[in-house]
């Protein structure tokens, strides 16, 4: 959730993909959804993400 907290207070929504696993199989990701993103804002999004990864 560190990472999700992080991207958040950059303006940056993600989901982490725990929450829709039921039972012992949990995977661990980001839901990143940009369809109503401006295509301009992707990249520059995606380079905000990344930052909260590292």
């Amino acid at each position: 959730m560190a990472v999700t907290d992080a991207a958040r207070q950059r303006g940056i929504v993600v989901r982490p993909l725990s929450r829709y696993f039921i039972g012992d199989k949990v995977q661990r990701g980001l839901l990143v959804g940009y369809a109503c993103v401006p295509e301009e804002d992707i990249g520059p999004s995606f380079d905000v993400l990344l930052g909260c990864l590292q």
